[in-house]
Order: C-alpha cells, then sequence, then structure tokens
C-alpha cells in the first residue's frame, strides 16, 4: 500500500503544480478570477465542463446504483445524456450569448440581472430581494453538493488505505484552496482539465481488467443471471417496458437540471465567443458519453466480480473495493487519484461559484473586490469542509438533493432569460420560493401519480410565468 500512497500522492501534487501554474497568467481583477478573462480555450473548457458536471457521483454514486440495479442503469445514462443534450443545443448559445450582452461575471448575473435604479431610490430593498434568495438559494445547496464531493473522494480513500475520513476531506479543501488562491477560474479549468484525463484513465483502466476477470461479455452475462436474471434486462418484462421508458424520462428531467447548475453553467458562460459553443459541444460530449457509460459498465462488472451477500455491503464502496482486489499497487494509486480528481474538479468549481455569490451577487453595488473574492473562498471552503464531515447521508443522495433543488427554481429562470421573456421582480421570486417548497414537499410526502418531482415544480413554475405575462399585458392595456 505504501507504492499505492506514493502514486496517489504523485498525482495529487501534479494537479496542485498544474493548477499552481495558471497563477503566471493571472491578473488582478474580478473578470479574470471568475472567467479566466474570457480567454479560457474551447476544448479546455470542454474537458472542465464534463469533469465538473462527472463528479465524485460518476465514481461512487453512479456506479453503486448500476452495481445495485444492473443494466437497468443504463436508463439513467439514457435520460441524463439527452436531457443534457437539450441543454447545449437549445439553451446554451443563447445563455452564452445573454452574458455578453449583458457583460455577466456570474450565473445569476445572467438569469437575474441588475435592476437599473433611480438615483433618488438608492435603497430600495425590493430590487435586490430577489437575487438575494437566489444567492441563498445557491450557497445552501452548492454547499451541499460540494460536501458531497469531498465525501466521495475520501469514501475511498478509507475504503483502500484506511486512512482517517477526515484526513480526505481536508486534504482535499487545502488542494483547492491553494490553486483556487492562485489562479482562480483559470486554474480550476486548467486543473480540471488535467483531472479529467487521470478520471477517464482510471476509469478504463477498471473496465477494462474487470472485463478480463469475468472472461468477457459471456462470461459478464453467465455470471449476472446466476445471481438474478433481472440483472441483465434493460426491460424487467414485458409489462415493464413502459415503466422502463418512463425510468429513461425521469433522468432525462435530472439531465436537463444541468441548466440551474451555477457551477457547469459558468463554463459556456466564460467562453471567449458564443461561436465558440460549438467546439466546446463537441469535446464535452465526446467525453462525457464515454466515460458515463464506463461508469454504469465497471458498476456492473463489479457486481459479478463481488456478489451482493447476505452480510451486506456498501454499494458505493465497490469501486475502491474492485481496485483494491485486482490492481496492483501502482495502478490502484491512479484509481484513487481518479475518484479524487472527479471529486475535486467539481468542488472547486462549487466553492468559486458560492464564492462570487458571496463577494458580488448579494451586494446591492455592481462593484466587486477581488480580495473579498478570495477572502469568500477561504470562508465558503471552511464551511463545506464542515459539512462534508458531518454529512450522515450517502453520495448518491446528497447530489440528487442539491442537484434537484438547484434545478427546481434555476431552470425555469434560464429557459426564460434565454427565450427573452421579461419577467416581474414578484415573479421571479415566486419562481424560487415555489420552486424549492414544493422540491422540499415531494421529498417528505412524494409526488401525484408518480410524476418526477422537478416535472410538478417545473410545471408550477411555468402557471407562475404564465400568470406573470397575463397580468403585464393587462398592466400595459390598461
Amino acid at each position: 500500500m505504501y507504492i499505492a500512497a506514493l502514486s496517489f500522492s504523485l498525482f495529487m501534487l501534479s494537479f496542485l503544480i498544474i493548477g499552481l501554474s495558471a497563477a503566471r497568467m493571472r491578473e488582478p481583477s474580478v473578470a479574470d478570477y471568475l472567467l479566466g478573462g474570457r480567454t479560457i480555450k474551447p476544448w479546455l473548457t470542454a474537458l472542465s465542463a464534463a469533469s465538473t458536471n462527472c463528479s465524485g457521483f460518476m465514481f461512487i454514486g453512479l456506479i453503486g446504483l448500476s452495481y445495485k440495479l444492473g443494466f437497468y442503469a443504463f436508463w439513467f445514462v439514457i435520460g441524463i445524456i439527452l436531457g443534457s443534450l437539450i441543454v447545449w443545443y437549445l439553451w446554451v448559445p443563447a445563455l452564452r450569448q445573454r452574458a455578453g450582452m449583458l457583460k455577466a461575471l456570474t450565473y445569476l448575473d445572467v438569469i437575474l440581472p441588475r435592476e437599473s435604479r433611480s438615483p433618488h431610490e438608492p435603497g430600495d430593498a425590493k430590487v435586490q430581494l430577489d437575487r438575494w434568495v437566489a444567492g441563498g438559494i445557491t450557497l445552501v445547496f452548492l454547499s451541499v453538493y460540494a460536501a458531497a464531493q469531498l465525501k466521495a473522494g475520501t469514501k475511498a480513500m478509507h475504503s483502500m488505505f484506511d486512512w482517517p475520513p477526515e484526513l480526505g476531506i481536508w486534504m482535499s479543501a487545502l488542494l483547492i484552496l491553494i490553486y483556487c488562491l492562485s489562479g482562480g477560474y483559470r486554474a480550476t479549468v486548467w486543473s480540471d482539465a488535467a483531472q479529467s484525463i487521470v478520471m477517464f484513465a482510471a476509469m478504463l483502466l477498471l473496465a477494462s481488467t474487470s472485463i478480463y476477470e469475468v472472461g468477457g461479455w459471456a462470461g459478464l452475462i453467465d455470471i449476472l443471471n446466476q445471481q438474478s436474471p433481472k440483472l441483465t434486462q434493460l426491460f424487467r418484462d414485458q409489462q415493464s417496458i413502459w415503466i422502463s421508458l418512463g425510468s429513461g424520462l425521469a433522468w432525462t428531467f435530472v439531465g436537463v437540471g444541468s441548466l440551474g447548475q451555477p457551477h457547469i453553467m459558468i463554463r459556456p458562460i466564460a467562453l471567449p465567443t458564443v461561436e465558440d459553443v460549438p467546439a466546446t459541444r463537441r469535446v464535452f460530449f465526446s467525453y462525457y458519453i464515454v466515460f458515463v457509460v464506463l461508469s454504469v459498465f465497471v458498476g456492473i462488472c463489479a457486481r459479478a466480480i463481488m456478489p451482493m451477500t447476505e452480510a451486506g455491503f456498501d454499494p458505493e464502496l465497490a469501486l475502491p473495493t474492485l481496485a483494491s482486489a485486482q490492481l496492483p499497487s501502482a495502478l490502484l494509486g491512479l484509481v484513487l487519484a481518479g475518484v479524487f480528481a472527479s471529486a475535486v474538479s467539481t468542488a472547486d468549481s462549487q466553492v468559486l461559484s458560492c464564492s462570487a455569490v458571496i463577494a458580488g451577487d448579494l451586494r446591492a453595488s455592481s462593484q466587486r473586490s477581488y480580495k473579498a473574492q478570495k477572502f469568500a473562498t477561504i470562508a465558503v471552503l471552511v464551511i463545506v469542509a464542515l459539512i462534508a464531515t458531518w454529512a450522515p447521508a450517502d453520495v448518491f443522495t446528497l447530489v440528487i438533493l442539491a442537484w434537484s433543488a438547484l434545478a427546481a427554481p434555476f431552470v425555469p429562470l434560464a429557459v426564460a432569460a434565454c427565450h427573452g421573456i421579461p419577467l416581474r421582480v414578484s415573479a421571479r421570486l415566486a419562481i424560487m420560493i415555489c420552486g424549492v417548497s414544493v422540491f422540499i414537499m415531494c421529498r417528505i410526502w412524494g409526488t401525484p401519480w408518480g410524476l418526477h418531482e422537478l416535472f410538478v415544480c417545473w410545471g408550477m413554475s411555468s402557471m407562475v410565468i404564465l400568470v406573470d405575462r397575463i397580468l403585464l399585458v393587462r398592466q400595459n392595456y390598461l
């Protein structure tokens, strides 16, 4: 295990060096700290967006889900990829165009632009109330999301090396802090791109060794059928075909939910021009689709190699357990580095998004302080690390909870912004309050007729937008 620990440490050191090297191009400005001065190449942005989107959820949560469900987990793949395609083709170009028009520095600047103020009303709090609510939602749920990433890396490290969980959490936080303070957004993109390569190599290595271990495709199917025939069925039975299609559609809502994730959408917002979106999109999906499919495949192979026993087994430990069982120490370090890379590449973006809220979005003035952004980054990281230390839930639950809670209020606002639908402050507030409260009620009491919770939330928000449009037309008519 000493060799594995050394290998892992070298990978972590390389990520730190790459992140620190971004400081050579740093400019002491808020625009550079939050967007890299909009000078990042599309292919780098695409790899950063892909690794941020994949996150520690793929290595821990999705592999655990695939371990439990077998081939049925591919409905998750179909759903989230379809939803992501809808977002990147239908709304991302408009989002980037709007960001350029508004000279936006953050996600909230795009979906909730600051209202113009009369010089005679400098203290009008209502103008900023919608941004305060949006900032609060972002801070609460994006912090939980970031904590889930730190928890994912720690879970793998604890399983492999039996190191204290707190060590991995604070080690990841320190790594993020150092290169975020040194190079801001540019440092996160550069390190994310490097981390995406290690993530892909780790997942491909596990997939290759696992399929060899089970004796190829035929051997995998035979072993799974011996455990349970349902593990090899994409459709569980003839009566469940429509149920399976419904599962894919439900996960499509989750894929569309990427439009409501500030840490992901800031990537296309930071592109040099809107013309760079197609090139970014091609690289993003070339990586993302293959990586998600590999993740599910590794989870299925883990189920074949390590059957579920009556004694119980945490499915989210399937990957580290599988790697420990069949890889030499040096390659074990690569896999653990891949897990940490996936977690850190998402958490750093979320921390920057939260710091942008604290130091800028919640301020009454549009002026932002470069030093305040850095202090906010430190504060957010400490809070996130503390949440990760105490959070009891599994990674899958934490990620889906935070992802959906952000998507519920922000996707309708982003869609309205992309289509140029003007909304009054009262309507924006109603959409956010309705989205979060309906989401929480759906989580507690369930949804009517088995509908997906995001479908219910977005349906309610659509009604708010419709009523607001009717009132605006009536007001103008009168």
